[in-house]
């Protein structure tokens, strides 16, 4: 029995994931909420979607690292977020929803070329936010 329990501990991805199980409520492959205690989040590659209000009025958020596996940024997903000061976009992400960064405090964003639409009011009153760039060859047909 001892021997075993070593052989487990020595496997970090099964305690990331039993991590990610408990902050990250998933349906599929869409984040449905947030719910863990850290300022600085790296969302799982297993994500594609962020779900609408996944992490509305987290007051605690302060940088998010997006996967390339994400390829839609559902409406209303990080509203509210007062802290939120940067974002990392993964180069998979096509689309961001209405209001899915409104009322945050993010100061700059990035987006790659495979993004085709950004949703109306993506920004609302992001009073810190200064600059937003996308790449030259970006393929971007709707911008609400």
């Amino acid at each position: 029995m001892i021997l075993l329990a070593l052989v487990i501990s020595q496997f970090p991805v099964w305690k990331a994931d039993a991590a990610y199980s408990t902050d990250f409520k998933m349906s599929g492959a869409t984040l449905v909420k947030y719910r863990g205690p850290d300022t600085n989040v790296t969302l799982p590659e297993t994500v594609e979607v962020i779900g609408r209000g996944a992490f509305e009025n987290n007051k605690d958020i302060e940088l998010v690292v997006i996967p390339k596996s994400v390829k839609r940024i559902d409406p209303y997903a990080f509203w509210g977020c007062d802290n939120l000061d940067t974002v990392v976009l993964g180069t998979g992400l096509t689309e961001v929803g209405d209001y899915a960064f409104a009322n945050c405090g993010l100061r700059s964003v990035q987006f790659g070329n495979g993004l085709g639409c950004l949703g109306n009011y993506a920004f609302a009153n992001c009073g810190n936010l200064t600059d937003v760039k996308f790449e030259l060859s970006s393929s971007v047909s709707v911008i609400g």
